[in-house]
Formats: structure tokens, C-alpha cells, sequence
């Protein structure tokens, strides 16, 4: 308990990351309370006694920050429909000077 193995080589996900431009999200452990939780239906991510959760955390924060930030629904399907009804105009006129 507290050694690294890199079952995986030291440094690949990141170099993965680098060389594809995309952002690294998380380094998870893999720890025996995460086959164990899952088995039993109480997630290590849900656990904050297990220090693995912390790194569940900070995946999710990452994600919900960088790459899906949550995005101001109210009124969503109103801009919509203005947007649709702005550019019918514009295609139709597009359209007739075609002919």
C-alpha cells in the first residue's frame, strides 16, 4: 500500500495527450476499492474515505469546466425558433435571386 506501480508506462497518457492536442482529464489509481466498490455497488468515487474518490472528483470537475460546461437552457428553444425564423427570410430571397 502507497507504492506506484505504472502498469501502463510513466508518462503515456500524457504524451497521448500532447501529441493529440487533447486535454489529459485524469490519472485514476487503480486500486483494489474500485473492483471492490463496484462489485459490492458502493463506487470508491462515492467514498471520500477512499483516496481514489478524490481523483474521480477532480476528473468530473474537469469535465463539467472544460470540456462540457454546462450552458444556459432558459429560453434555449425560444432562441431557436427566432434564429430558424431570421434565416428563412434570408433563404428564400437567397433562393429567388438564384432564379
Amino acid at each position: 500500500e502507497g507504492r506506484q506501480h505504472q502498469l501502463f508506462g510513466e508518462g503515456g497518457g500524457r504524451r497521448l495527450a500532447e501529441e493529440t492536442g487533447t486535454p489529459l482529464l485524469a490519472q485514476i489509481p487503480i486500486e483494489p476499492a474500485v473492483s471492490h466498490g463496484g462489485d459490492i455497488g458502493e463506487p470508491a468515487a462515492l467514498q471520500p474515505s477512499e483516496p481514489v474518490a478524490a481523483a474521480f472528483a477532480a476528473l468530473a470537475h474537469k469535465v463539467v469546466t472544460v470540456i462540457a460546461p454546462p450552458i444556459d437552457m432558459v429560453g434555449c428553444s425560444a432562441r431557436l425558433f427566432d434564429a430558424l425564423n431570421a434565416a428563412v427570410p434570408v433563404a428564400s430571397s437567397v433562393a429567388n435571386s438564384v432564379d
